[in-house]
């Protein structure tokens, strides 16, 4: 039980690197 704060804080850090990752790739091919 002590170790799912800390995995769970690492997997919601991969995701939203993951997704910002996406986001930005998005931008720039519908970007000129």
């Amino acid at each position: 039980m002590t170790r799912e704060p800390a995995t769970r804080s690492m997997s919601g850090q991969a995701v939203s690197t993951f997704f910002t990752f996406t986001l930005l790739r998005a931008i720039a091919s519908s970007g000129p």
